[in-house]
């Protein structure tokens, strides 16, 4: 018996690499445990599938490995049997960088800019029956600031406030007096929201993703191009906003990142809906 567990860890430290010097990654080809201890009968606190990529130690520990997961949001060691990575391949990392960005929390602050469009509608001001606005169109930018947490293996869940705004121009028929002309709409309001990002493996910096804002419209401005301001007479309302994304989380120093993304939103239960196309550009520290 003492042979055969012989013969088996010398299988494991020949076909494994164990070069101290590199950074070395475990490339999952099936289900693999992974416990606090190097015990089964300690706690699990991961299961490893097809297709994850984590930091592996070239150091045994027995008929064990140390691995580096995310347990409770946070990073972590943990350890899994030889046995079980039989199947599995370890790479160098080869100067390959490891996401560490999307296994960690973050905070982030970010830059909007927002190109809008909205086709023809009634819109009611002071002073008229009404006024209908021709298709309009516009560009903004706000800031924002940003959450981030780890949900699983493959996303982050983010959190978002900002101080949104809105700036369109079209022309508009005024009623009764059928007067024409092009009218500014301002709206500022603020927003709390959620996107979820999702990453094809753990070593991914790509991402793509969807997520819904609330935005509760706090003012709104009617100007006139010649410089008049008029009085919005309605309710000031509240926006769902939906939208889809995708981005890269690029690495500018050890905890900090810059990621660049674009989005395309919908103000859903605008009357007609508002369209919209979104680069953000995010300053990223993860803790």
């Amino acid at each position: 018996m003492k042979l055969i567990k012989l013969f088996y860890l010398i299988c494991v430290v020949t076909l494994l690499p164990l070069k101290t010097w590199a950074v070395l990654d475990l490339i999952v080809r099936g289900e693999i445990k992974v416990y606090k201890q190097a015990t089964t009968k300690s706690k699990l606190i991961s299961t490893l599938i097809r297709g994850d990529r984590v930091v592996i130690s070239p150091k045994l520990y027995g008929s064990w490995r140390k691995v580096l997961v995310t347990y409770r949001g946070k990073r972590q060691g943990g350890f899994v049997q030889n046995k079980d990575i039989i199947l599995s391949s370890i790479e160098e990392r080869n100067h390959e960088e490891y996401n560490t960005f999307r296994t960690n929390k973050s905070i982030s602050v970010s830059t909007n800019i927002v190109f809008e469009l909205q086709s023809e509608s009634d819109f009611d001001i002071v002073g008229f029956d009404a006024a209908t606005i021709g298709s309009r169109s516009g560009y903004n930018y706000f800031l924002g600031i940003d959450y981030q947490m780890p949900v699983s293996s493959w996303g982050l869940l983010q959190f978002s406030l900002k101080k949104r705004g809105s700036e369109l121009e079209g022309n508009a028929e005024m009623i009764p007096d059928g007067g024409r002309n092009m009218v500014e709409i301002h709206q500022n309001m603020i927003s709390v929201g959620s996107f979820l990002k999702f990453y094809k493996d753990k070593s991914s910096f790509f991402w793509k993703g969807a997520g819904l804002e609330i935005a509760k419209v706090n003012s709104i401005g009617v100007n006139l191009t010649d410089g008049a301001s008029l009085t919005y007479n309605g309710d000031l309302p509240t926006y769902i906003i939906g939208s889809v994304g995708m981005g890269w989380d690029y690495k500018w120093k050890e905890n900090l990142y810059i990621i660049p993304e674009a989005r395309a939103s919908a103000i859903i239960n605008a009357s007609p809906i508002v369209l919209s196309g979104e680069l953000i550009l995010s300053l990223s520290w993860i803790f």
